[in-house]
């Protein structure tokens, strides 16, 4: 997205990277097609060596990349409040059957809050690159100690596969005609 939360993403994990302690151990995986500017940004320092462009994928080694995936980064817009809400990226339900910590880097909003009450993620605001450090090193430690877990509400992600919703489409459908066909 155009005004997401990816720039300040990538200056919080530029101080990270700088960590002397930290930088030198951490990877990052980004999937999906990235704009000539972030490529040829990412291949210096102190991104180089340390970030892996893996270019479009189709959807099934997508999926299985983000089963394996340590944390998943989600950034959103930050545009104006109706946009927030307005936009609920298809994404954020595949992100969210993988069962996988989720970091949020964007605004509050409907995604946002979906994703929180999965139980799978936490956000951080788009411009507090400060938290956006914090929030790295600490999944970095968390990983490190083996306590990436978390306590997914499969009964709430389940709401949004496309079984159900398919089956809650079919009600509306059946109300509609009911109600016009009697």
């Amino acid at each position: 997205y155009e005004n997401s939360g990816f720039y300040y993403f990538l200056k919080g994990l530029e101080r990270v990277l700088r960590n002397k302690n930290i930088g030198p151990n951490l990877k990052v995986s980004l999937i999906g097609d990235i704009f000539q500017y972030w490529r040829e940004l990412l291949s210096r320092p102190p991104f180089d060596g340390h970030i892996n462009l893996l270019g479009y994928k189709q959807h099934q080694p997508t999926v299985r990349l983000m089963m394996a995936a340590d944390v998943l980064l989600l950034t959103l817009p930050h545009g104006d409040i109706l946009t927030r809400d307005k936009i609920i990226p298809g994404k954020i339900f595949e992100l969210m059957r993988s069962g996988r910590p989720i970091f949020i880097v964007g605004c509050e909003g409907e995604a946002s809050r979906i994703i929180e009450k999965s139980g799978l993620g936490n956000l951080v605001q788009y411009d507090d690159i400060d938290k956006i450090e914090k929030s790295v090193i600490e999944y970095y430690h968390r990983k490190r100690k083996g306590r990436l877990d978390v306590k997914p509400d499969w009964d709430y992600i389940n709401q949004f596969n496309r079984k159900a919703l398919t089956g809650k489409l079919v009600e509306l459908f059946n109300l509609i005609y009911d109600k016009y066909n009697k």
